[in-house]
């Protein structure tokens, strides 16, 4: 794959089926307070926000007690997350090739490691940035920066597959190929190639192969 040496992931919606688990925690936080559960247009609203905001929007309370219940939810519901079909092989035939790999995630570091431990892709990765690495958030680049340094790699030898539009401008803002990935049911590929994405994929294991055009 010529001079492609670093490969970066977004985590939610492109390595680990993230957008399943908040579905089933808002599904759980309805049956807890015996209202009516979100119907799927609320569900796909509430997903593109942080649980604070999407509890506001789909029970109209923010009371201590439905957050914390979210929480618990989430702890139980986090231990079943999966990783997406193909993902796995993609990352193997990236190992087999010397493509280093790592993910660059808007979560936290514990909910990070866990998902990543759970769905058994922890030990792929050579870098793993999270919030508190850095303190700007996407569309800016600083994420991908952080990474781009701990592993000294140059932008022109990397690549960032995402989901979403600030994704891609991300990329962009770094210097490096932005790939759009939109094997999640809520990726939008309009919107990827609007934000300028290089490439859209629409299977993990088209990657390697479009991938191969450019580097």
């Amino acid at each position: 794959m010529g001079d492609l040496k670093l490969l970066l992931f977004d985590m939610d919606g492109v390595l680990v089926d993230t957008t399943s688990l908040l579905k089933k925690c808002y599904s759980d936080l309805a049956h807890y307070l015996n209202t009516r559960h979100p119907t799927k247009e609320e569900l796909r609203d509430a997903i593109q926000m942080s649980p604070t905001r999407a509890i506001g929007h789909l029970f109209k309370d923010q009371r201590y007690e439905v957050r914390h219940a979210f929480k618990q939810y989430w702890k139980k519901n986090i231990k079943q997350a999966s990783a997406f079909i193909g993902i796995s092989e993609l990352l193997d035939e990236l190992v087999a090739r010397n493509v280093g790999i790592g993910t660059v995630t808007s979560r936290n570091n514990s909910d990070t490691l866990t998902l990543l431990t759970t769905t058994g892709l922890l030990n792929y990765m050579r870098t793993v940035i999270t919030w508190g690495r850095y303190r700007t958030a996407k569309p800016s680049p600083a994420c991908l920066l952080v990474a781009l340094s701990e592993t000294s790699i140059l932008p022109s030898e990397a690549a960032y597959v995402g989901d979403q539009a600030i994704d891609m401008h991300a990329a962009k803002n770094a210097g490096m190929l932005a790939v759009g990935a939109v094997w999640d049911l809520e990726a939008n590929k309009e919107e990827l190639e609007d934000a300028g994405a290089d490439i859209i994929v629409e299977k993990p294991k088209e990657i390697t192969r479009l991938l191969k055009n450019v580097f």
